[in-house]
């Protein structure tokens, strides 16, 4: 981000949901750059599940620190929770926590996550048919939704 303000990029930078970070929003703050990611999680749409993994982060100075030194909410950080969420049902579903069975039964597991339903087509990649585009506000710090993407 340094190198591309430093160099005058002159175009937007795109990127996928690793880049909703807040290490980059903080790396593009009082910069020029013009940077959009497709990510399936916006902060705010969730309020209840924002105050209690805000309040969890804010409880744990580590856990703060592991979050880029705030209380920001990435996607990353939503479907971690969501695949956490979705590794116990395929425990449930499998009766056990041997890594074969778990292994078999996820493809037969659904959940209803934070950022949506949550199911596998035939050769395990997730069933998505839509994702949140957000822009990097480099005044504020912080994401500035922009629409939902939908296949079809």
């Amino acid at each position: 981000i340094a190198k591309a303000e430093t160099q005058g990029l002159g175009m937007p930078i795109l990127a996928g949901d690793t880049w909703d970070s807040n290490v980059v929003l903080e790396a593009a703050k009082g910069t020029s750059l013009s940077i959009c990611v497709t990510t399936f999680y916006q902060e705010g749409v969730n309020a209840e599940f924002d105050s209690a993994i805000k309040e969890w982060i804010n409880s744990d100075a580590t856990a703060k620190t592991n979050n880029g030194g705030d209380d920001k909410l990435s996607a990353v950080t939503v479907m971690g929770y969501d695949a956490y969420c979705v590794a116990l049902e395929a425990i449930k579903a499998a009766d056990s926590t041997d890594p074969a069975a778990v292994l078999a039964a996820l493809p037969g597991v659904t959940y209803e996550g934070i950022t949506g339903s949550i199911s596998f087509n035939d050769i395990g990649d997730a069933n998505r048919d839509s994702a949140v585009v957000k822009k990097c506000n480099t005044e504020t710090g912080n994401w500035d939704f922009v629409t939902v993407a939908k296949v079809g």
